[in-house]
């Protein structure tokens, strides 16, 4: 489950008289957590698949960009090891600030929750 949220508009953006316009500026922020318990997760990767950013996760599950530029569309690519990594299209998005809130499904529970030895004939 993916929840993004506009925080805020707090940037002025002077009208310009040149051909193309501007990248806009950003930040984006959030956090990723175990979908089934609700818990941070600590150490995983978000990317920004445009620009080529990453970062990791900290103790709480918290990421953020600042200040990047982006020229278009982007998608977010969150992986963990022991987690199904989710992409996030963030499509057009206007400039100012957004937070994502990101859950992530084991490993397990991703291939229909059973474990290797359950689905073996006996």
């Amino acid at each position: 489950m993916i929840k993004l949220t506009r925080l805020a508009l707090a940037l002025a953006v002077p009208l310009l008289a040149a051909s193309a316009p501007a990248p806009a500026s950003f930040l984006l922020e959030g956090f990723v957590t175990d979908r089934q318990l609700g818990t941070p997760l600590a150490n995983a990767t978000v990317a920004l698949l445009a620009t080529g950013r990453s970062v990791s996760t900290d103790e709480v599950g918290h990421f953020t960009f600042r200040q990047f530029r982006v020229p278009g569309p982007d998608q977010i690519v969150v992986s963990h090891p022991a987690y199904r990594t989710a992409r996030v299209p963030l499509g057009d998005l206007d400039a100012g600030a957004w937070y994502l809130e990101i859950t992530l499904l084991p490993q397990a529970e991703a291939v229909g929750g059973a474990r290797p030895d359950e689905d073996q004939p006996r």
